[in-house]
């Protein structure tokens, strides 16, 4: 324990929670993340993106930029070494019909990312622990945070183009849209013993695709990305991880 998380991270023993933000790297992402701590350090590009930070007395290990399902299971490899219990998982997803912004409880998701059916390939569908859904359920209520339980899919990150996927998608009733970690997420913390709480918001859907640019549609998903942020510090800073 801790030779892998000592490569990758400078530490053979990790904070016990970790948040990580998912989709493109960006900066201004990380300094408003940054911006919900106390203190952090500089951070660090190896082939994830990270950064220490203290709120309240305790330790939390920041993760960005994460993409795609084989980076999500490199990741959670990497906190299983150095003893992280809890991840909390903030990201976006394009959607069918859902508005931009709206926050999203995935409960179930559908493996077409590749990785869970190579584990076990009569896996089809991965639902959500359901520990974690009653406790971000509960944090959504307090916070009277408006929000929608949804059916989505997990696609490659190369997901543009395989027309059987879009097919699939779009024949589908009960998937709300898609995004590229959280049945890789959700299936391997399950397996490593890893804590696993997500929250995403629509970024994008059929009406306004991902380059859009308006002033409604920017201060939608600015909105929605802020309340997945305090849901998730909520997450973090619970007094103590599950049993």
């Amino acid at each position: 324990m801790g030779r892998i998380s000592k490569g990758v991270f400078g530490r053979t023993v990790l904070p016990k929670k970790c948040l990580v933000y998912a989709g493109v790297y960006l900066p201004r992402t990380v300094d408003s993340a940054k911006g919900n701590f106390d203190q952090s350090s500089r951070t660090k590009e190896d082939f994830v993106k990270y950064a220490f930070a203290r709120k309240n007395g305790k330790e939390f290990l920041l993760c960005f930029g994460l993409l795609g399902a084989a980076s999500t299971i490199e990741l959670l490899q990497c906190l299983k070494d150095g003893g992280t219990k809890d991840v909390v998982f903030v990201g976006s997803m394009g959607a069918k019909n859902l508005p931009i912004g709206t926050i999203v409880l995935p409960t179930a998701v559908i493996d077409k990312a590749g990785i869970v059916s190579l584990d076990e390939p009569a896996k089809f569908t991965i639902s959500a622990d359901p520990r974690s859904l009653a406790v971000l359920r509960r944090l959504l209520r307090a916070n009277r945070v408006e929000h929608v339980e949804a059916t989505i899919v997990s696609v490659p990150s190369v997901f543009h183009g395989v027309q059987s996927i879009i097919t699939f998608v779009r024949e589908r009733p009960e998937v709300d849209g898609v995004e590229m970690e959280l049945s890789t997420l959700y299936h391997f913390a399950n397996k490593l013993g890893i804590n696993a709480y997500a929250i995403v918001y629509v970024y994008d859907n059929t009406k306004h695709d991902i380059m859009h640019r308006s002033k409604s549609v920017d201060q939608a998903r600015r909105r929605a990305f802020q309340t997945t942020q305090r849901i998730a510090l909520e997450v973090l800073q619970a007094d103590a991880s599950r049993a």
